[in-house]
Formats: structure tokens, sequence, C-alpha cells
């Protein structure tokens, strides 16, 4: 066997492309019946090499690999546990209580997970604008990726905590090979701890949002733009299966999804927006792994070496934040409390190209990524489908707790005064920006909310959260060959209006540099939509609030009047 590893370790040095491909495929055979050498350094770097190769068909090989090893591995566990006389033994040790010298089938599998952050990494590689054979080897890719990080996570060999992110994002793949197993695998991750979700929700939609500009690829982006049916479908489905059944978790989950619109903010997500952006701006080659965050970028005059990250100006201390230029020069940099707009050159488009939405025309990279995950989040969020009453309810419930905070706060800031001649000190117009996006978005889910499942507002007035009583949502219609009886119990789902949006979100675009053009649209925004129509539950309450301000208890002065009349 020693022989054999040495003979394996001279052929893969000669670097002939077909030679290694047959070394790697021909190591899995040998690591399975030879458990000793998984230990071995030298063949650890055979596959860590492949897996870092631009050759895909060797890193699909490598892949392949790594999947039987470790389906392999998994099920001489599972025989030597079922071997009698063995039910007190710790897993690590039964092998070795069987066959003296050996390593147990447990800790066989556990040097593979050194190479579950290459597979993680070949999640991330999409075949949006790849042709059509190297289309399909990408797609096995992500597939045997997506393979080995399953069984690495079946076998506690990953942190499920890195991986989450990661997996939610495969559930918006275009590809059902790909989307349905990354499903299955979540609700599996899901079915007794959905908190791990509900926890990082905000990582999960970033990551989602990530992969979703990815499978775009240099395409310029355009407003309106809905998810496609099979991401809907499928994120539908997890919601459905896992946090719908509780009344607490499915609170949580459309709570938490909403908060993600206000956290658009630059003091929340000025940073991973940069990433975003860097990450964004630059397609990974199908040959070398992507990494979260953007990393490096890859050289040669691509995008993301002029996407620079926040830097401390040397004895100022004021951050800077970089703007992409279309050209292949340097990029201008601007600080932060400067207002100048970038010039109709400067346009978001990542691919320099002068197609694409002019709404988003003058905006920078990082304030059109805003406004693109904005619309993701609320497209996820109208994907939900809702058989109770109280979901959608909650919903605007929520949209209206936000709204008369933020709305309320960004009238009456002193960065948006209500008089317009007011001079302007120490404002920062991306923070409005972001603020006016945020607020329009929650309008617009508001009116989804009320148009697909006919909620008056009335309803949402009366609407309390703390009650626990579940009514079922009747449609307004039967649909065509559905029975009345089964209609009543079909789901629904609201339409993201992305048109609407388009039209709103254009004057705002616009304007993003003019905070007192902002404050003035979206006070026009809000003057249509009563954000606060909670008064009317809250009026008995202020009666009596007030009746003990005048040390009279309500409803005193009409009995001794009533007193006064009888006698």
């Amino acid at each position: 066997a020693t022989t054999v590893a040495d003979l394996f370790v001279r052929l893969y040095e000669m670097e002939q492309p077909q030679l290694q491909g047959a070394i790697v495929a021909c190591l899995g055979f040998f690591l399975a019946g030879q458990r000793t050498f998984v230990k071995d350094p030298r063949l650890a770097d055979i596959i860590s090499g492949a897996l870092a190769s631009r050759d895909l068909s060797l890193v699909l090989k490598a892949l392949e690999t790594l999947a039987r090893l470790l389906a392999h591995f998994s099920q001489e566990a599972e025989m030597e546990i079922e071997q009698p006389g063995i039910e007190n033994i710790p897993a690590s040790k039964v092998h070795a209580k069987l066959r003296p010298g050996r390593l147990s089938a447990v800790e066989a599998s556990q040097p593979l997970s050194l190479f579950g952050d290459a597979a993680l990494a070949r999640l991330s590689l999409h075949a949006g604008n790849a042709s059509s054979a190297s289309r399909d080897v990408l797609i096995k890719l992500r597939t045997e990726a997506f393979q080995v990080v399953r069984l690495l996570n079946v076998q506690g060999l990953v942190n499920p905590l890195i991986v989450l992110p990661k997996v939610f994002s495969l559930i918006f793949a275009e590809e059902a090979v790909i989307a349905e197993p990354a499903v299955a695998m979540l609700k599996d991750m899901l079915e007794l701890k959905p908190s791990l979700l509900l926890n990082r929700i905000d990582e999960c939609l970033q990551e989602a949002f990530l992969a979703h500009r990815a499978v775009e690829g240099t395409t310029q982006p355009r407003l309106g733009n809905s998810l496609m049916p099979s991401a809907t479908a499928a994120l539908g489905e997890l919601y459905v299966e896992r946090f719908r059944k509780q009344k607490g978790t499915r609170e949580t989950f459309i709570r938490r999804a909403l908060k993600e619109v206000f956290r658009l903010q630059v003091d929340r997500g000025h940073e991973r927006f940069v990433e975003l952006c860097a990450a964004m701006s630059s397609t990974p080659s199908p040959g070398s792994p992507s990494r979260r965050g953007g990393g490096d970028a890859g050289g040669g005059g691509s995008m993301g070496s002029l996407v620079k990250k926040e830097a401390e100006t040397p004895g100022t201390g004021r951050k800077k934040r970089a703007r992409v230029t279309t050209a292949g020069a340097s990029p201008a940099v601007k600080a932060e409390g400067d207002s100048e707009r970038p010039a109709p050159s400067e346009a978001a488009d990542p691919d320099g190209s002068a197609e694409g939405d002019p709404a988003l025309a003058s905006l920078s990279l990082k304030q059109l990524h805003q406004v693109l995950y904005a619309q993701f989040v609320a497209c996820a969020i109208c994907s939900l489908t809702f058989v109770f009453e109280s979901e959608p309810l909650f919903l605007v419930y929520e949209c209206n707790q936000n709204l008369s905070l933020q709305a309320g706060s960004f009238l009456t800031s002193p960065a948006a005064p209500s008089d317009p001649s007011e001079a302007m000190v120490d404002h920062e117009p991306k923070d409005l920006f972001a603020e006016a996006i945020a607020i329009t978005v929650c309008l617009l889910l508001k009116r989804a909310m009320k148009g697909a499942y006919s909620l008056s507002d009335d309803q949402c007035a009366r609407f309390d959260p703390k009650d626990t009583k579940q009514e079922r949502l009747k449609l307004v219609s039967t649909p065509i060959g559905v029975r009345h009886g089964a209609a009543e119990e079909a789901p629904q789902r609201a339409v993201w209006p992305g048109e609407e949006f388009r039209k709103l979100a254009a004057p705002l675009a616009a304007a993003a540099g003019e905070p007192q053009k902002l404050a003035k649209l979206v006070q026009s925004l809000t003057e249509d939509d009563a954000y606060d129509t909670s008064r009317g539950r809250y009026a008995s309450n202020l009666a009596s609030l007030e009746a003990k301000k005048s040390g009279k208890r309500p409803g005193a002065r009409s009995r001794g009047a009533a007193a006064a009349k009888a006698a």
C-alpha cells in the first residue's frame, strides 16, 4: 500500500491533465480500502491541488472522489455500529474493537472535513453567461460540491452555521437539480432548530442576493424584475414546512425579514454593501473559486480591482468610499460628506455598457445595490404562502410600526427641514436615500398585502398581534377548475408591484443627492397612506389616561349629572 501511495504522488507530479484525473479517481478507491492513508499529507495535497485547479474536469473528479469517500465511510460506520456486543462503545472506537490497528469509519472521515471550505467555494460558481458545454460542467460541479457539503453536515464534520447561508442561497438557483436538494437539506437542518435560520436570516438573505446577482452576471439590472417562479416556490415551501406551523416562529421570520429592508442605512450596512458591490462587480472565472465578500477580485482590468474598501484618510480620521468608473482609470474616491453626484459616464452598470435602466443611471454602485437588495427582500416576502389571516395582518402591522418611527423621524429630522430654504448642516444624503427607499418598499408591501388578501383599513387597525386565534383566509373568487370548498384551503401569494416600485424609485434616485427633494417625495408618499391607523384601538386607554390627569375617573361626570337630574 505504501508503494502504491508513492506511485500516486510521483505520477500526479508529472502534471499531465489526463493522468492527474485518473490518479484522483483511483485515489478514492485506494483510500476506501486503506483507511490509514487518509491522514497521509501527500495524498491530502493531491486532493487539495485538484480542488484548486483551473481545470474544471479535474475539480469535478476531486469532488466526486470526496463524495464517494464520505458516502462509503457513512455506510461503513452504520454497519460497524450494528455489530453485536458494541452497544456501549463510542463510535470512534468501534472499528478498533473489531479490527485492532485500523481506523474506524468515523475516524477515517474526519480528515476529509479539511476540504469543506473548497467545496463551499465551488457552490458559488454559476452558469449565468457560460456556453452550453461549460454550463453543464458548472451545474455538475455545483451538484457534486453540494453532495460533499451535505455529507459533511450529516456526519457532523462541518459547522452548520457556516453552511447555512450558502445552502439557503441555493434555493434561488434556476436549476431544479440544485434547488430541490437544497430545500430538502434546509428542512432537515431546521426541523429541530428553526432558530438557526431565524438568528442568521440577514446573512442568508445577503448570500442569496449575492447568488441572484451572480446569475445575472454582467447584465445591467433593472427595477421591477421579480424572482424566478422556482425560487419563490422553494422559499414558500420552506416557510410552510418549518415556520408557519407555530405563531412565534412565523412572526419572527416575517419581522426579521422586514428588518433587512430597514437596515439599508449606511451606519448599519455600509461595510456590508461595500463587500457586496466588490463581489458583484467581478464575475469569477469558471476555473477559479469565488470567495465571499469579494476578496481578490481577480486582476486583469476586472471591475473588482476598481472597488476599494473603506480607508481612513491619514491625519483626518474621515472615512472614504470608492466610486466605480466605467473607464479603466483609477476610481474617483469621494468623502462621505461630499454630496457631489456621479457623472452620467459613471453609471451604475458594472460592465460599463450604455444600456440599462435610466432610473439607475445616476446612482453609485453602493446605492444601486441598496435599491436592488430592498427589491429582492420584498420579492422574497411576497413569495411566502399565507393561509392564516394573522400572517398578512402581522406583516402590515410591522410595516405600520416601522413607518410610524422611520417616516416620522425622516420628515422631522434636521437633515430634511420643512422649509426648503433652510440651510443643511452635517447631513449625509446617502442616509436619507436609503431611508426613502425603505419607506417606499414598506408602503408597497402594505398595498400588496391588502390587495392580495382583501384586507380593509379597519382590519389592519383592529389587529392585535397578541391575539392567539388563527382564522384561515378565504379566497375572494374561486379559481377555474377548483371546487368551492377546496378554494378556501388553497394558499395565496401576494405579487410584488415591480412596475409601480420602478415608477416611485425613479424620482428618488434622481434626487439621491438632494435631501429637500427626497423629503418632499417621501412626504407625498406617506400622505396618501396613513401609516399609523391604530389610534382607534387605543382610544379607551387615552381617555383613561386623560381622566387620571384631570383627577376624575371616566364616567364620573355622567353619573353625577344623572344623580342631579334624579334629585
